[in-house]
């Protein structure tokens, strides 16, 4: 896979024509392995040229976007915290993402398939344990951020309704109800999700004000509910400075804005 990391399309094309579905696993394989180069400069740059050049046939990527989605790749070793798992799981949902903002331009993949996809990464979302980001010696595990691309990525896809949304929002909501710091801008990069939903979703009071309900100063100041108050005040900043340039976001900014007054240590 070393000489397909090259930046020739030909030779990638010719080498998933000729071994589909094995360059497939041998990719699937790669977005596990605790070698960040392995992962995520060879396993992971595939699939995305790949992808973006249309290799992939509908067949093809149906199933691999099933593969990803199962217990094998997006769910290996849930629960886990401290151990190489985190790697293949935070890809996994990486990868799947990519193939959701492909298919919202393209449109192959079957209705049904897209709405899984998308339940089965707000699953995952409220489920994973690990939040490391860069781990020395074994490259970025980034959970949270990677994460938050593929919410993103569910969000903007054409088949998401309120429903979807809702599902959305309550997994970012839980990404960051965390005692672990997101330190390495997963923040940012959740507020990204949150307005790829409003892009999508506009102003809806009831879908917002219950996202928000989600946001309450913690009952006691220990270090583990700090740190949880401090992830939940940062995406609310990064989330209040990306509606600031949208069309139509000013009644949610406004409620945002009494909602971190509200959070104020003062007012606890």
């Amino acid at each position: 896979m070393r000489d397909l990391a090259r930046r020739d399309d030909a030779l990638l094309r010719k080498a998933y024509d000729e071994c589909p579905i094995e360059l497939l696993n041998r990719l699937l394989a790669g977005l596990h392995a605790p070698d960040g180069e392995v992962r995520d400069e060879i396993a992971y740059s595939l699939f995305c040229r790949l992808l973006e050049m249309g290799a992939i046939p509908p067949e093809q990527l149906a199933w691999l976007l099933e593969q990803l989605l199962s217990d094998d790749h997006l769910f290996h070793g849930i629960g886990r915290v401290g151990d190489d798992s985190v790697f293949g799981r935070s890809f996994s949902a990486l990868v799947a993402g990519h193939i959701l903002d492909v298919d919202a331009r393209r449109r192959v993949l079957e209705r049904d398939l897209v709405l899984h996809a998308i339940a089965r990464i707000a699953r995952y979302a409220s489920c994973e344990r690990d939040r490391r980001g860069y781990v020395p010696g074994k490259g970025w595990a980034h959970s949270a951020a990677h994460t938050a691309d593929a919410l993103a990525a569910c969000a903007q896809h054409p088949v998401a309704g309120e429903a979807e949304w809702a599902s959305i929002l309550a997994a970012i909501a839980d990404v960051v109800d965390h005692a672990e710091p997101l330190i390495y801008l997963e923040d940012e990069r959740l507020a990204i999700a949150v307005r790829s939903v409003f892009r999508r979703a506009g102003w809806r009071r009831e879908l917002w004000n219950r996202w928000l309900a989600q946001f309450r100063l913690p009952s006691e100041w220990t270090p583990e509910a700090t740190i949880r108050h401090a992830n939940r005040a940062h995406l609310l900043h990064w989330v209040r400075l990306y509606l600031s340039s949208e069309d139509g976001a000013g009644a949610l900014i406004r409620e945002i804005d009494e909602l971190l007054m509200d959070l104020r240590m003062d007012k606890g």
